[in-house]
């Protein structure tokens, strides 16, 4: 479980799989492929940011994440993405949030 999306979408790494001898195995929340790059941590002031936002913009915000990340996944991988990026859009017009596009992803950065 937590290896699916590996290696984007997946969870943190298991440090009992590292050692190899995680009992969980294919049930275990916590990723068991190798990570070459650590995940990104926001800071306390981008923490505090994001957890100010409605449901509805940080749901648009993820979705125009994903959607860029999806085109960058193998074929074999993009069904399964496309099928969660649709829900998120239901969601996202469901609340009556427009969709967030690229640019306005890169006026929130600064």
């Amino acid at each position: 479980r937590g290896s699916y999306g590996h290696p984007e979408l997946c969870a943190a790494p298991c440090i009992r799989a590292f050692y190899s001898n995680c009992a969980k195995g294919v049930l275990c929340e916590f990723c068991h492929f190798g990570h070459t790059k650590s995940k990104v941590k926001l800071c306390k002031p981008e923490r505090q940011l994001f957890d100010s936002l409605e449901e509805a913009t940080v749901l648009s915000l993820v979705l125009s994440l994903l959607s860029d990340k999806c085109k960058k996944l193998p074929e074999t991988q993009q069904d399964v993405m496309r099928l969660l990026l649709a829900a998120l859009q239901r969601r996202v017009v469901h609340l009556g949030q427009p969709i967030v596009s690229r640019n306005i992803r890169r006026s929130l950065k600064t």
